[in-house]
């Protein structure tokens, strides 16, 4: 099967969690006060139901590539909108940050582009807003109960694990994609659960994959020409292509199966 028809027939999943982050410059304090007076009701619409207002800067709320984002001392108010099922929304005159529990929500990022691209839309009609960086991050994590059949899940070239004795292994690339980067995080960690009251020795696998764009011209210039339902897909895009590619194929045969069964492996889920 080639990639998109896989991604037809995909199953089930193992991810955990899905950020999405836009920069922008531009704002002053009265400004972002009446762009959440203007898509309130959009987001309580969209399953919002909990509004609090927090403290903050760059520093201590959630960011995606800390390297690639300046980050500044300046205390500046975040209002924070919180669904009943683990759903969180952060808007300042800096940013918008949507973080989703998978595990408790709905699988596909297509369930959340009609709420973001309408706040990127409403931006973009602001006055001298600058869009600096958008990025999609999702965090896909299981857990092997055999280590020696590592390579029945994964490609060798994830993990490139030298020394099958090592208890952590950690791999990060950067990758390109036209005007897109990626980092592309995997980490292979030992440790134990309590299963039946029984104590094992398990394998987490993590792959921690964020596609973004940071150059200021060209960000803004993009978001500006294009609808921003095709900017997201192409950010979701980049991502699935690299997970698929670091699945080995007897594990894309059972996750295209309706019933997932496979007792070596936890953390995978039925995708909603």
């Amino acid at each position: 099967m080639d990639k998109e028809e896989i991604r037809k027939k995909l199953k089930n999943n193992f991810l955990k969690r899905l950020i999405f982050r836009i920069d922008f410059s531009g704002m002053m304090d009265a400004d972002v006060e009446k762009f959440i007076q203007n898509i309130r009701p959009r987001i309580l619409e969209s399953g919002y139901t909990v509004l609090k207002e927090e403290f903050g800067n760059n520093v201590n709320v959630n960011v995606l590539s800390p390297k690639n984002i300046e980050t500044s001392n300046e205390i500046t108010k975040i209002y924070v909108f919180n669904s009943k099922h683990g759903k969180e929304l952060k808007i300042s005159k800096s940013f918008v940050i949507f973080e989703i529990d998978i595990e408790r929500n709905k699988t596909l990022f297509s369930s959340y582009t009609p709420l973001i691209s309408y706040i990127i839309e409403e931006l973009k009609a602001m006055e001298f807003v600058q869009f600096d960086r958008i990025g999609l991050r999702k965090i896909n994590v299981c857990i092997l109960l055999n280590k020696r059949k590592l390579n029945q899940y994964f490609k060798d070239k994830v993990l490139c694990r030298f020394d099958d004795e090592s208890s952590v292994t950690q791999v990060a690339d950067e990758l390109y994609a036209e005007d897109y980067k990626v980092n592309f995080n995997r980490r292979f960690q030992e440790g134990t659960i309590l299963e039946e009251g029984n104590t094992k020795v398990v394998y987490q696998i993590l792959l921690d994959i964020d596609s973004y764009m940071d150059d200021n011209e060209k960000v803004d210039q993009n978001i500006r020409e294009n609808d921003s339902s095709e900017i997201l897909k192409k950010l979701n895009d980049i991502i699935y292509d690299i997970y698929i590619e670091s699945l080995d194929s007897l594990f894309i045969d059972k996750l295209v199966i309706n019933s997932f069964d496979d007792d070596e492996i936890r953390g995978v889920t039925k995708n909603v």
